[in-house]
């Protein structure tokens, strides 16, 4: 079912609701309209804070997990919806919150680390109003994991991948995010860290533990990874979203500079 279909029609009494760019309601269900008024606002807020048209997620309210995604909407109408010309439409759609600890009882089944939810769930926080001042993301792929899996098998490409997870989680601080976020691609949350002179040391330890050998029966292999940055600040705040992309971008660029 298609998103404007699945505001029209919800299958289950969750929060929906259809925004202007403005962020003016321009639909909503009555489970939305039940939220309390200073959540709607925050939600709606945060759609012209926005840059890009992709979909991201917010921080939870009132115990519901929100995401926001565009629709381009050429001349299709909703129910009651009013909006009477072509243009783009944000769905607001909220699901239950699912507590962190109850997330950490389904960690990766092949690293032990948080998954891909919990990292989600960590960035809408932190990139919401009560969230740290300033913080890194980390984007790690593995260089030429296929290789290892058709040289050694996938059983030795899942102990590499464990292998990554302890060097990853050795190096950074027992309070930072490392989750696998899906594949041979790992990502780093750091609290507090900035461009400059702390992160370039941070770096050199990062690559210095990838670029260390594994073994298998008596036989050593490299397997590095490449890593890109994005940074977080107040005074130039990026979505959740715009943070992976940019991120993901600069750890291909790194790929052929190493």
């Amino acid at each position: 079912m298609d998103p404007l279909s699945l505001a029209a029609h919800p299958p289950r009494p969750i929060p929906l609701a259809l925004l202007l760019p403005t962020g003016a309601i321009a639909w909503a269900n009555e489970v939305f309209t039940q939220l309390p008024t200073a959540s709607q606002v925050r939600l709606c807020q945060a759609i012209p804070l926005t840059r890009v048209l992709e979909p991201f997620a917010l921080p939870p309210e009132n115990g519901w997990s929100f995401r926001a995604e565009p629709i381009h909407t050429p001349g299709v109408r909703a129910p009651d919806l009013r909006l009477t010309e072509c243009g783009t439409l944000w769905l607001l759609c909220g699901l239950p919150v699912v507590s962190r600890a109850t997330l950490a009882e389904s960690n990766d089944p092949v690293t032990g680390l948080a998954p891909r939810a919990v990292m989600d769930e960590c960035l809408a926080e932190w990139t919401g109003p009560n969230g740290p001042a300033c913080f890194a993301l980390v984007f790690i792929d593995v260089d030429d994991f296929k290789g290892v899996n058709d040289r050694f098998g996938h059983q030795q490409g899942d102990a590499t991948l464990r292998e990554i997870a302890q060097r990853l989680q050795a190096t950074v601080r027992s309070d930072d995010v490392v989750a696998r976020f899906g594949g041979d691609e790992f990502v780093l949350l750091l609290r507090g860290i900035e461009p400059g002179g702390g992160w370039r040391k941070l770096k050199k330890r990062l690559i210095a533990r990838l670029n260390e050998p594994f073994e298998t029966e008596g036989n050593a292999y490299h397997s590095p990874g490449s890593l890109g940055v994005a940074f977080f600040n107040r005074s130039d705040p990026r979505t959740a979203t715009e943070l992976i992309a940019v991120a993901d971008r600069a750890m291909y660029a790194d790929k052929p500079a190493r």
